[in-house]
């Protein structure tokens, strides 16, 4: 299967990171007839990404928030404190179906300037109960090693060896860290709420009942987090953007255990309701998050940080089993001036592309070099080759033509030299990879 693209132009819009009044996004468009896996993989991995058919490449030295493509190497992540605290939060959400207390919502959403600001310093009656307990808490010991001499006194000192290594295991063994995989087993056992999950197919029929389901979810989701008008928000346009996809597949079918590549939903169902649904793309090396879209009502669970450590530890799921060469989680673009977009970044160790170089940086070493809320370049080495015209491909009248002699069939117009210039210079990979570009 060859891709074949649609040349839709380039052009500016308004930016809906920033809310700016005027036009200040610039980016180039071109729409998928036909798109291959890894046809996309490798558009991606040099600034491209999805949007429904559309395939757009943002001009990021002239556009107001610089999108930068990011991914991780599931093979290096590293779990922080901070989302081990949240999946006990969750496992303890679906086991007791406790809220967060007053005191951990604090502390998450109040900045810490204001925090400093407003929290009472400790009174005297404070420091004299403290005291008392730090006593009591020396008492206690002193009964508690008394005791365990007593214990001991009555084995030899091969027994009371044997009896500490024992016990130091078994200790060592219980506060040893939980890995991902053992954080993310959710068992239903005396749960008072059941998490599960769904992976459906785009543009498949089977799956009209459960779109229209998330069209609901997704309406609510734009109105509230991000304002949007319900007139808006039709169905049509929740079609065109995430389920339309002319992204090849390797079958027709594709299960939750065992997927094979193209576009897909991953459904988050609490009980029996649905939560939130990610977009998701299965390519031959890496997983791409699309989109994600949730229930505002569950945002105390932060789902958009959940559903990124789920993911990463389904990549590593199907990369064991049944996608032997996947290695990366696709995060999108990350945009350092967008507070939203921030979330993508506690992700350790995240890689950027150099939007000059096309090579991978660790983000918090650039972070400390460069402003990323600019267009930044972080390495002086240009591997962007431009496609000469020459070896572009045009598709026409059902066959393949050099975009040069495309441009002399059309008597060397300079609108349309202007066209292919433009086309040459976004498309920048090898002659193996090119896809056919149709006017």
């Amino acid at each position: 299967m060859t891709t074949i693209l649609k040349y839709i132009g380039s052009g500016s819009s308004k930016c809906g990171y920033c809310k700016s009044d005027v036009p200040s996004k610039t980016r180039i468009r071109v729409r998928a007839l036909r798109l291959t896996g890894h046809c996309y993989e490798c558009l991606m991995y040099t600034g491209w990404r999805r949007c429904g058919n559309i395939l757009y490449k943002l001009n990021m030295a002239e556009t107001c928030c610089p999108a930068y493509t990011i991914r991780l190497n599931i093979e290096k992540f590293i779990l922080r404190s901070s989302q081990r605290k949240l999946l006990r939060r969750i496992r303890n959400f679906l086991k007791t179906g406790s809220m967060p207390s007053n005191r951990e919502y604090f502390k998450e959403n109040v900045p810490l300037q204001v925090r400093s600001d407003i929290t009472a310093k400790p009174s005297n009656r404070n420091q004299f109960i403290a005291l008392n307990e730090v006593g009591s808490r020396k008492a206690k010991y002193k009964r508690y090693m008394a005791s365990r001499q007593r214990k001991l006194s009555r084995f030899s000192k091969e027994d009371v060896d044997l009896h500490f290594l024992k016990r130091k295991t078994a200790r060592v063994q219980k506060n040893r860290p939980k890995t991902l995989h053992e954080l993310l087993e959710f068992s239903r056992d005396s749960h008072k709420h059941s998490l599960t999950f769904k992976l459906l197919r785009c543009n498949s029929e089977r799956n009209v009942e459960f779109f229209k389901e998330e069209y609901q979810l997704y309406k609510k989701y734009q109105m509230e987090i991000h304002g949007d008008s319900e007139d808006s928000l039709t169905y049509m346009r929740f079609e065109r953007f995430l389920i339309s996809s002319c992204l090849e597949s390797s079958t027709d079918t594709g299960d939750f255990d065992n997927p094979c590549q193209g576009a897909f939903h991953l459904q988050y169902w609490l009980d029996d309701k649905l939560i939130a649904v990610s977009v998701l793309d299965i390519l031959l090396h890496s997983i791409s998050s699309v989109y994600f879209f949730y229930d505002p009502d569950f945002g105390f669970l932060r789902l958009g940080v959940f559903a990124s450590l789920f993911e990463i530890q389904l990549v590593k799921r199907y990369a064991a089993s049944c996608l032997p060469h996947l290695q990366y989680y696709c995060l999108g673009l990350y945009i350092d001036s967008c507070e939203k977009m921030r979330y993508k970044g506690q992700f350790f160790p995240t890689e950027i592309l150099c939007p000059k170089s096309l090579t991978w940086h660790d983000l918090d070493s650039v972070r400390v070099k460069c402003n990323l809320s600019t267009y930044s370049i972080f390495s002086s080495t240009d591997s962007f080759t431009p496609v000469p015209i020459d070896d572009l491909k045009i598709y026409r009248n059902r066959g393949v033509i050099s975009g040069r002699e495309y441009l002399e069939s059309n008597g060397n117009s300079a609108n349309l030299m202007t066209k292919l210039s433009e086309i040459a210079d976004y498309f920048g990979y090898s002659a193996v990879n090119k896809p056919l570009i149709y006017f």
